[in-house]
């Protein structure tokens, strides 16, 4: 019988861990190319998020780029107003991250108001 041991474990979900925090960084760098010049603040971006809750590539990369999207709006007092609502929603763990992130989406908070009217 095969058996692994408790610090065995915890090596291989730390392996895990890296390679899924790396994954992201990397979507978000091939999407946002600037993001290579800042990527110790994007890794501190998805190592809060990770600590979140956000655990999987999908919920991780969804929560990362909504917060960068968000951080990137200059439509004061609107901006400001939609980065606390953000930090709110995804960082609330009363919620599975998939439920959060799903009604961080549903806000739009990631686009200027007037831009949302304008459609």
């Amino acid at each position: 019988m095969f058996r692994i041991s408790k610090a065995q474990m915890a090596a291989l979900n730390e392996t895990a861990t890296v390679r899924l925090k790396r994954r992201v960084a990397e979507q978000v760098i091939l999407e946002e190319p600037a993001w290579a010049e800042e990527r110790d603040a994007l890794d501190a971006v998805i190592d809060q998020l990770f600590e979140s809750g956000f655990t999987s590539f999908d919920t991780l990369y969804g929560a990362t780029i909504g917060l960068i999207l968000v951080a990137q709006r200059a439509d004061m007092p609107d901006a400001a107003e939609a980065r606390t609502l953000t930090d709110a929603i995804l960082f609330n763990q009363d919620h599975s991250a998939e439920a959060r992130l799903a009604f961080f989406n549903a806000q739009e908070l990631t686009e200027p108001a007037s831009r949302l009217v304008a459609e």
